[in-house]
């Protein structure tokens, strides 16, 4: 079955993106019943493809052809001396690289291991606390500051701000007679 011009011209507005919506919609419908226009565009489309592959293949050469004509003796030595720094350059990269893991790992990443423990002890909180019977008013106030401590490094856990938990878990940490003193000196052992 041969084509009409039209039905070329369609072919050409649907591969150039030249047509209305209803358009590409009516043309997309008559490719799922027509064998021939399906076999037109395939052809169409090949055909535009291997133009371009042409064409890029003559842009290459150009670009090749007008690199080989500029190239001098200061071209040829800048080559030269990149080769030779471009392995120092290489090298200097990949421990940039990783001095920048390090650093998020460090600084940044909080484990799930972690983020599990914030998460169960955060819901936690609910929980009604007790103090010691016959405790003054400054044991009372000292107990509290410490559950807030606790709290407080539990939600910057949770925030993602683990140079504010660390800060907060390792004073805990070190004070003695802390009420959460081991629980974070486990927290920062894993973090």
């Amino acid at each position: 079955m041969n084509l009409t011009l039209q039905q070329f011209e369609r072919i050409e507005a649907y591969l150039s993106a030249d047509c209305t919506a209803a358009e590409k919609k009516s043309f997309e419908q008559d490719l799922t019943q027509d064998e021939a226009l399906r076999a037109e565009l395939d052809v169409q489309k090949s055909f535009r493809l291997g133009l371009s592959t042409l064409a890029l293949q003559y842009r290459i050469q150009d670009a090749h052809q007008r690199y080989a004509l500029q190239e001098t003796e200061v071209v040829a030595f800048v080559r030269i001396w990149k080769n030779y720094f471009g392995t120092l350059a290489v090298a200097a990269s990949v421990v940039f690289i990783l001095g920048l893991g390090w650093l998020y790992q460090s600084q940044y990443y909080i484990s799930g291991a972690v983020l599990a423990v914030a998460q169960q002890e955060m819901s936690l909180k609910s929980v009604p606390f007790g103090m010691p019977k016959n405790s003054s008013q400054a044991d009372k106030n000292r107990l509290n500051f410490q559950r807030a401590d606790w709290f407080f490094a539990l939600a910057f856990i949770q925030k993602g701000e683990k140079q504010k938990a660390k800060t907060i878990l390792t004073r805990m940490s070190k004070t003695n007679g802390h009420l959460y003193q081991d629980k974070a000196k486990k927290l920062l052992e894993k973090m």
